[in-house]
């Protein structure tokens, strides 16, 4: 667990959603603390969406004198959430969780069939890109450049690699 070998102080972020019983802060926070034996250091329980989570964390954590957080959110979730918290002037580590890795196997016939499991991340995806676009159009991300130049700078890589590797055949 990322706590137990960082020993960094934790916070949880999340309002409370329709007709929950509890904020979804409170929900991690008593999960953390009975399952996991882990103290919860600060709650943020207003929040209703991820900028209002970025937002409200720096009234919790910038006082404090914490400003580089490790930011800790599903994979799918965490480009939009680290420019979110970067927004709100924090410098941000991602630890993404829940990866999908598709099976080493090589892919058959039977793989490119609708299910329910394809139709399902596939909803996820549209909802990520809605998102960040709402975002964007909001104010609440930075102006996009520098995502613009990492993507431009990776392309220049692979491409020097492919032609480095075709020239080391060739010779």
């Amino acid at each position: 667990m990322l706590h137990r070998r960082s020993g960094l102080p934790i916070a949880v972020s999340g309002g409370r959603v329709e007709a929950a019983p509890a904020s979804e802060a409170d929900l991690m926070a008593s999960a953390l603390t009975e399952e996991f034996g882990v103290n919860v250091a600060w709650r943020e329980t207003a929040s209703l969406d991820t900028a209002g989570n970025a937002r409200l964390c720096r009234a919790l954590l910038h006082p404090v004198g914490i400003v580089r957080i490790v930011l800790v959110t599903h994979d799918w979730h965490m480009r939009r959430a680290a420019a979110a918290f970067g927004q709100a002037g924090f410098s941000v580590v991602p630890a993404a969780i829940g990866f999908y890795l598709p099976p080493r196997a090589a892919f058959g016939r039977c793989d490119w069939k609708p299910n329910a499991t394809a139709l399902q991340r596939t909803g996820l995806v549209l909802y990520e890109l809605a998102a960040w676009w709402w975002y964007r159009w909001g104010g609440y991300l930075p102006d996009q450049v520098w995502l613009f130049r990492y993507f431009q700078t990776c392309r220049e890589n692979r491409l020097r690699r492919r032609l480095n590797r075709r020239g080391a055949r060739r010779k």
